[in-house]
């Protein structure tokens, strides 16, 4: 309030020292004024909401890494969140960054660096820094580095560290949150469903549903449509990195068997549903913690079936990590690959 209030000329007097003093000097030197006042990076709602105008006239633009949804509903605030850069806006970033011949001239190279950063301008600014001072190296080279995780956009500088930035938002998660963030990047797939995010944790449905609204609100995921969330590859390594650091190797592989299982039994179900003939194996009861998918009918389980085989070469390299995974890893194949009969109705 003290450096708006001196940016305008109003310097609040000596005796506006206590906060009700200040907020009244501050109200009543934009009350007086049309004015755009833009606040950038925005913590919380809490910490903006006694810099908002209460005289109309003014507009106020605030950046978040969050959604501040409380201020839509306090101060109608109309909420605009800017999605990922698309393929063609990240290749002209690029162009701009190390000349448009460069960029032609690998083109394909190109477009697999736009896609490892995820559209997001900070990570394609770095990667086009990185390209720049390296102009000798290919861009397969700098895509090859991408591939192994944030480490090639690693930074010196503060503000412009991708893992500085990421860990900004991570800081600020709750402690169910953080480690459902850390654990999500035992998943093979950039998309999952929210069961499938439970039995990584081994928590109930609504401790599940909250944390991954949280993460959402930290843009850390995203709810790409009821209960299924995806998430960039950057977050996925950061994710891991932190992981490795902050969880145990029994926690870790406890965590990988809850998810290789909840597919196990989420096929096991659909099979009852689609084939109930060519169920010849009885399950053991899965482990505590591990949460299914539930099917109301062959419908759902046929969409399930369809939208999850791409997950199952990414399982077929994680079995190592269940005791059974062998036999586990035969039964969900086989389960997975079926062809799937038109429903009857």
């Amino acid at each position: 309030m003290r450096a708006v209030l001196d940016a305008l000329g109003a310097r609040p007097a000596a005796e506006d020292r206590d906060d009700a003093a200040l907020g009244l000097a501050y109200r009543s030197a934009l009350a007086r004024r049309r004015l755009l006042l833009v606040l950038d990076d925005v913590r919380d709602c809490e910490q903006v909401r006694p810099l908002l105008p209460a005289a109309a006239g003014s507009l106020v633009l605030l950046t978040s890494r969050r959604r501040l949804e409380g201020l839509a509903v306090t101060h109608h605030a109309r909420l605009i969140t800017l999605a990922p850069m698309a393929l063609d806006e990240g290749i002209e970033l690029l162009e701009r960054r190390i000349g448009p011949e460069r960029v032609r001239a690998e083109q394909a190279c190109a477009e697999q660096i736009v896609e490892l950063c995820g559209g997001l301008p900070l990570t394609l600014a770095l990667a086009g820094t990185r390209a720049l001072m390296r102009s000798r190296f290919s861009l397969a080279s700098l895509a090859a580095e991408l591939r192994e995780g944030l480490r090639a956009l690693s930074s010196r500088d503060a503000r412009t560290d991708a893992s500085t930035a990421f860990r900004r938002s991570y800081d600020a998660l709750s402690a169910g949150a953080a480690r459902m963030f850390r654990l999500l990047s035992l998943h093979p797939s950039h998309e999952f469903t929210l069961r499938a995010a439970a039995s990584l944790a081994g928590s109930d449905l609504r401790t599940a549903r909250e944390n991954m609204a949280e993460l959402a609100d930290h843009h850390l995921l995203e709810e790409v449509a009821p209960d299924r969330y995806t998430r960039y590859e950057l977050l996925r390594s950061f994710a891991a990195d932190l992981s490795a650091d902050a969880d145990s190797n029994e926690a870790r592989s406890t965590a990988c068997a809850r998810m290789l299982e909840h597919y196990l039994y989420s096929a096991d179900a659909a099979t009852a549903l689609l084939t109930p003939h060519r169920r010849t194996v009885i399950l053991p009861p899965p482990r505590p913690g591990v949460r299914p998918q539930e099917f109301s009918g062959r419908a759902e389980a046929a969409d399930w079936i369809v939208s999850e085989r791409f997950v199952l070469p990414a399982l077929d390299r994680s079995l190592g990590h269940h005791p059974q995974g062998d036999t586990f890893g035969r039964q969900l194949k086989a389960m997975l690959m079926m062809p799937i009969p038109p429903d009857p109705c």
